[in-house]
């Protein structure tokens, strides 16, 4: 029971209480039951004060219960309600007057299985050839969801009859894929959702958690599962009727959706929900995969915070799970949560609560967030090791995952003995336990186990697994799945021919299925195969070839090569595509979406001018300016990074400013400050610091600030920063794309604190640290953003292990250099190495400049390699750990400038060396023509490359 009913039924009895003691105080005789209800007055006042009930609700039950008994007329007007109420009723005979428990019976009852029905074989009249059980499904479910709405269409429709109606048809699974072809159906539930949706504000706590888990299990089920059966996906009619059926139910959905968001926010109902509810709520909006309104998360993640201690070990997976799928790990109520949410499942697994799909969904979780205390991490295997093997198989994969995910870290960052037992021996049961599972695993489980059996050096197992489902390998799989398998046999030891001819066998049939990653993985089997997958593939071509020509000549083969880069050429471009517009158009049309400038003048002008001084830091958002600058705004501009130049009302707006314009900085005249600043967060919580105490540096005590982000860029993170300097903070526009954030207002004590050159200074933001390299430790200097904090990552120092030694007097360039850990070990290996630098970042280009010194013969703070082109620059070698990503989004714009332009940077014989993740298909790049591409290095994660220029002579 909720807690305003449980209110309701507390206060029912503390008025009975109040009538026994008018009753004594009269004189009236007391029997035992009275006497007794009196006793309980003093444990009564106490749950009523655990339910919520403040004074003034005890009073009023008490003098509502005194005026009641010593009132004739209340008495005689409630007893005139009552009859009135009796007639009305009597006069609607069509509504049968029922209590809820039974209308909740009849639907349970109408919802049963009907043996009668699936016993006279409906199916077989119409197809005696077609899945009985599909028959069933269908005929079954349209006649229960079409009983159901007749029956609510007879009965008094409370808001938790609905309720239960509409849970019902989730639980059951009434409304699929292959039920909402038929109108009738979706018709009803759309009805029945929408009905539910009118009487949304009588629903309490509990009913509305249980309506928001059936949404999420309906809209799983039917509105967004993936496409229609194959059977019917050749009738064109039947898609237009499913794709119409969706969207009726679709829009039923999204108004129950918005209906219950609307009046849990309003009416602060989530102090209602108890520890299942918060948690039902939380899950039903992760498998709608749909973001909570930020009204209604914060709270909703406050309340878990409160309920924390009375989580189940249900209620604990589900909120881990339910925090990995909605990826809000970051958001500052969650940071609060997760502590808490920690110490809760620890003490339950401790307990030896936890089941093995709540290990897994724990696992899951943790994986996906990157979020992984060790004391609980240690729980968790201990607990695994015993209950993996009775698990399902889709937990078995999906701790698989997990764990590969999570170890593979840990064995990166730390040498412990006691911790690497522990996680042979948890491997050792997952292997166990994937063998035992191997015939029952979907094929996405039999994939995602098959590369955490690699990923785990779990040969044995990863052999047994395929020569197991080899079949199901030749004949079903396709797109990732392709891709994992491919890649755990070349990581792996597996040596099998068998394996490799089902693989070409498959990948020649779904090769159009392959992403960028899976063609990728494609190719690094074949290098590791020694290109026996490449002949294999040819051969499994010309056999398709010679079956569709049969009494033909025989038929070629296709060339493997040819087909995995150009599927790879196409899959770089769309993701180099996608990319550019996040960084430009997609972010512009977010700021237009909301046009403050156009609205807001208020806060875009000086108190005592016609225009406002609007700083944009580091953006590409032409629009917005144009917009800005015709309603005669003087449009500033702060970009660290070179890649931000272009041109702006006919001048062109140099990048690669380490601090803010110098005129904020000097002046202590408000007039001469930025009213105004639109920004994109940064991809780092360091660097967003820094780019937000700059702003604040620049901008009017009165000034606004308009900040974009995304959920991976850390949003949610900068807004706890904002709020330590401004007043104010709202979010004003959020979509699948950016979420942006206005703060306005400095607090007092911040815009105290600023004056002349106080306002910002490099030097507060260095970061003097130890560079740990080739056995020595050495001072060096880092800034906020830089890649891996100015230290040695894993991946430069497989670059720096697989590099040869260059020859005396090279001319070396370290591209995208960073803080210079590249350039400085070459020169320590060879001093006479005449070494150049290149980053689009001016706080790398200041790193290096700290760090080396005269040592460097040039620093270049440069967009790409048009400007050394332009300039006729040469050099012998070219060494890079080039950026992959930009913020959490996949961008191959600078390998692509490297391997197509890099090359007429080289002399004759030059060669460019550079390390990248083996997911990244190199093979597809396009390539400069005088150039050959191989690989010099791999460990399965990372692969170091060596493109060599042929020598002209």
């Amino acid at each position: 029971m909720d807690n305003i009913k449980w209110r309701r039924a507390l206060l029912k009895k503390l008025r009975g209480v109040e009538l026994c003691k008018v009753n004594r105080s009269q004189g009236v005789p007391l029997n035992e039951l009275q006497l007794a209800k009196l006793k309980t007055e003093p444990e009564l006042l106490e749950q009523l004060k655990r339910a919520g009930a403040d004074a003034s609700m005890v009073t009023a039950a008490r003098v509502e219960a005194r005026e009641g008994f010593r009132s004739p007329a209340v008495k005689a007007k409630a007893a005139s309600e009552r009859a009135h109420k009796k007639r009305r009723i009597s006069t609607q005979p069509t509504k049968e007057v029922t209590s809820e428990k039974e209308d909740v019976a009849k639907i349970e009852k109408v919802a049963a299985p009907n043996k009668e029905v699936l016993e006279s074989k409906p199916w077989s009249k119409k197809d005696p050839n077609s899945d009985p059980s599909d028959a069933w499904e269908k005929v079954s479910n349209a006649k229960t969801v079409a009983a159901i709405t007749a029956l609510l269409t007879t009965h008094q429709r409370t808001g938790a009859l609905l309720a239960h109606a509409v849970h019902t048809i989730a639980k059951k699974k009434l409304l699929t894929s292959a039920t909402i072809e038929s109108n009738n159906t979706a018709t009803n539930t759309a009805q029945i959702l929408r009905h539910c949706a009118s009487k949304a504000v009588t629903l309490g706590g509990r009913e509305c958690s249980k309506v928001f888990w059936a949404v999420g299990k309906i809209s799983a089920n039917a509105v967004d599962a993936d496409g229609i059966d194959d059977e019917n996906a050749s009738s064109s009619q039947i898609q237009v009727e499913v794709g119409g059926n969706r969207i009726i139910v679709k829009q039923a959905v999204l108004s129950l959706l918005h209906s219950l968001e609307a009046i849990i926010v309003q009416q602060n109902r989530l102090k209602r929900f108890d520890a299942q509810g918060a948690v039902t709520l939380l899950h039903a909006y992760a498998t709608l995969q749909h973001r909570p309104p930020e009204a209604l998360l914060r709270p909703l993640l406050d309340r878990l915070c409160e309920l924390a201690a009375e989580l189940t070990g249900q209620d604990a997976s589900s909120t881990w799970w339910g925090l990995g799928k909605l990826r809000i790990g970051t958001h500052d109520s969650a940071q609060k949560l997760l502590p808490l949410l920690e110490a809760q499942t620890k003490e339950i697994i401790e307990k030896g609560d936890f089941k093995p799909q709540e290990l897994s969904m724990t696992w899951w979780a943790m994986a996906t967030l990157d979020h992984a205390p060790k004391s609980l991490v240690a729980c968790l295997r201990k607990e695994s090791v015993k209950k993996l093997s009775k698990g399902t198989p889709q937990s078995i994969a999906n701790t698989s995952w997990a764990v590969a995910k999570l170890i593979q870290s840990e064995s990166d960052k730390i040498d412990d003995s006691d911790m690497a037992r522990e996680n042979k021996s948890l491997s050792e049961a997952i292997g166990r336990a994937a063998i035992a599972s191997a015939a029952d695993f979907s094929l996405r489980g039999l994939s995602t186990t098959v590369w955490a059996c690699a990923r785990l050096g779990l040969d044995d197992a990863l052999q047994e697994l395929l020569t197991t489902c080899i079949d199901r390998v030749e004949e079903s799989i396709s797109g990732g799945d392709v891709g994992n398998i491919a890649w755990a046999v070349a990581a792996s030891k597996v040596k099998s021919t068998k394996i490799l001819k089902a693989l070409a066998h498959r990948i020649s049939h779904c090769v159009d299925t392959l992403d960028w990653q899976a063609i990728a993985h494609v190719q690094y089997l074949n290098r590791a195969s020694e290109q026996k997958l490449a002949k294999l593939y040819v051969k499994a071509t010309a056999k398709h070839a010679d079956e569709a020509s049969v009494g033909q000549k025989k038929k070629k083969g296709v060339n493997f090569h040819r087909v995995m880069n150009a599927v790879g050429a196409a899959a770089i471009k769309s993701v180099c595509d996608r990319a550019a517009s996040l960084r430009g158009t997609q972010l512009d049309q977010a700021f237009v979406s909301i046009a403050p400038w156009t609205t807001d003048t208020e806060h875009f002008a000086a108190p005592s001018e016609a225009s406002s001084i609007v700083l944009v830091v580091d953006m590409v958002v032409a629009e917005t300016e144009n917009m800005l600058t015709k309603e005669g705004h003087d449009v500033k501009h702060w970009c660290r990074f070179s890649t931000r130049e272009r041109v702006h009302d006919g001048k062109i707006v140099a990048g690669g400013r380490a601090l803010p314009p110098a005129e904020f900085l000097k002046s202590d005249d408000v007039r001469a400050m930025a009213h105004a600043c639109l920004a994109r967060l940064p991809p780092s919580r360091a660097a967003a610091e820094m780019m937000i105490a700059g702003v604040v540096a620049c901008l009017s005590p009165v000034g606004s600030m308009w900040l974009s982000g995304t959920v991976g860029d850390g949003i949610f993170s900068a807004i706890r920063v904002l709020r330590d300097k401004f007043q104010h903070t709202d979010i004003v526009h959020s979509s699948d794309t950016y979420v942006i954030v206005r703060a306005s207002l400095l607090q007092a004590s911040v815009a105290a604190q600023l004056s002349g050159d106080a306002r910002m200074k490099l030097s507060t933001w260095r970061i003097k640290t130890q560079l740990a390299v080739e056995g020595a430790h050495i001072p060096w200097v880092s800034y906020p953003g830089l890649f891996a904090g100015g230290t040695l990552d894993i991946m430069t120092k497989a670059l720096l292990d697989a590099l040869p030694v260059p020859r005396a007097n090279a001319r070396v360039l370290d591209y995208c250099c960073g803080s210079g850990v590249i350039a400085h070990v070459l020169l320590k290996r060879v001093p006479s190495v005449a070494m150049t630098v290149s980053d689009a970042d001016a706080l790398a280009i200041k790193a290096v400049k700290d760090n080396l010194g005269a040592s460097v013969q040039a620093c270049l703070l440069e967009n790409g390699l048009k400007k050394m082109l332009k300039r006729g620059d040469r050099y012998d070698w070219i060494v890079s750990n080039p950026p992959v990503h930009t913020g959490l989004d996949n961008d191959f714009a600078v390998i692509a400038e490297l391997l197509h332009a890099g090359p007429q940077l080289l002399h004759d014989a030059g060669t460019i060396y550079f390390v990248a993740q083996t997911y990244i298909p190199m093979e597809s790049f396009e390539l400069h023509a005088a150039c050959t591409l191989s690989e010099l290095w791999t460990d399965g994660r990372f692969s170091v490359w060596q493109c060599s220029k042929q020598s002209q002579a």
